[in-house]
């Protein structure tokens, strides 16, 4: 996961953000619980002080209520617990291809 650019990455895509803030993860636990640490604390970056509750899927970043009826109001919005569901179940199915892979 880079910190910097909040995104999660594979080994080798990590490589290109050499300088960045990066986090590898050992467990999918690790990862489901970073998940819900950054979902959890995200402020808007036009809205400083708004809390990010929501997900703008064509602009793929975080947005606060604000946002979503401004900037964002013909745009596909989604709830931030939703993404987090759907980031989660995606992690589970990745696990179990990567683990997959391994064992054959």
């Amino acid at each position: 996961f880079c910190y910097t650019d909040k995104s999660f990455m594979c080994f080798k895509c990590s490589i290109q953000h050499k300088g960045h803030h990066i986090t590898i993860f050992e467990t999918l636990d690790d990862a489901r619980d970073l998940i819900k640490e950054v979902t959890s604390t995200l402020f808007c970056s036009k809205h400083k002080e708004k809390v990010c509750q929501f997900f703008c899927e064509d602009e793929s970043r975080p947005v606060c209520e604000t946002c979503c009826i401004i900037s964002c109001k013909n745009h596909q919005v989604s709830e931030i617990d939703d993404i987090y569901q759907k980031c989660a179940q995606e992690l589970v199915n990745l696990h179990t291809q990567v683990s997959a892979i391994k064992d054959s």
